[in-house]
């Protein structure tokens, strides 16, 4: 049997505390004495809220936020940064366990240090003319900085780089120096316009003063840009929709405006329309 309420049904029906009369609400009580007994319970169960407090404060000083110090501790946020502010100058003894218990660090910050980008743009370039792009390089595991920013590291748009990047790449280029990677069309066309070095071409990739020592390439044989890049452009029409990307990626590979893209995509459409008729 149960109460309507879904409590178990008690053999009392009137409150067990001496002159009170009032029906039976839960353990042998009233529920005006039952809440005054929950009250008593919780009551004697608060404590000081003075070591949670330096506890919360050390966090906080330690470069923690309040949000942080809260997780750590499995507390709400609003909570710990009352308990903090000497709001509330007691609080439940289980709190002051988790909080006392919360351990926090901070998260390792990178280097700022920078160091000139000429090595890592050579590097950067070295393996372009291989065929590694720098979203290729960005897939690195080794390799935190994106693409986009490798690829103004690539260009020669700044003077130096954070070393903590430089020295990714290093190690990257270190393990695909003589890997080539003959799917990257896009980037090999662009390295052969611009004249990018081969890996093996450099004795000293870092020293500004060296030059690569050019081995025979293409020469006077070199087909003319725009041939190139239309090849280009044709080959990425060739892969399957989800694995070209986008305009605008292939436009910063081949060195050229998205509108030329167009205007090539266009042309070769054409042109296969013609051959197919």
């Amino acid at each position: 049997m149960s109460n309507p309420d879904g409590r178990p049904r008690s053999r009392h029906t009137h409150c067990t505390r001496p002159g009170c009369t009032a029906p039976h609400y839960a353990r042998g009580l009233c529920r005006a004495h039952h809440a005054k007994w929950g009250a008593a319970g919780r009551l004697a169960r608060r404590v000081d809220a003075a070591p949670a407090r330096a506890h919360l404060l050390a966090l906080v000083a330690a470069g923690a936020t309040y949000v942080q110090a809260a997780s750590a501790a499995g507390i709400a946020p609003r909570t710990a940064h009352e308990i903090a502010s000497g709001k509330r100058t007691t609080v439940l003894s289980d709190t002051v366990e988790k909080i006392l218990a919360a351990r926090w660090t901070a998260p390792a910050r990178r280097p700022t240090q920078t160091v000139p980008s000429i090595g890592t743009m050579r590097r950067l370039q070295a393996l372009g003319a291989i065929g590694w792009s720098t979203t290729a390089l960005a897939r690195q595991p080794e390799i935190t900085c994106t693409a986009m920013g490798l690829g103004t590291i690539r260009s020669g748009e700044h003077a130096t780089c954070l070393k903590g990047i430089a020295d990714e790449v290093a190690a990257v280029y270190s393990q695909l120096w003589d890997q080539p990677r003959p799917d990257g069309v896009q980037v090999l066309n662009r390295a052969a316009r611009e004249g990018w070095a081969l890996p093996m071409e450099w004795d000293d990739i870092d020293d500004p003063a060296t030059d690569p020592v050019r081995s025979r390439r293409t020469g006077a044989g070199q087909r003319d840009a725009a041939e190139e890049r239309r090849e280009a452009i044709a080959a990425w029409l060739d892969l399957p929709e989800a694995a070209r990307g986008s305009v605008e990626a292939l436009a910063y590979e081949l060195g050229c405006t998205k509108r030329t893209v167009e205007r090539d995509k266009a042309r070769i459409r054409r042109e296969r329309a013609q051959e197919a008729a």
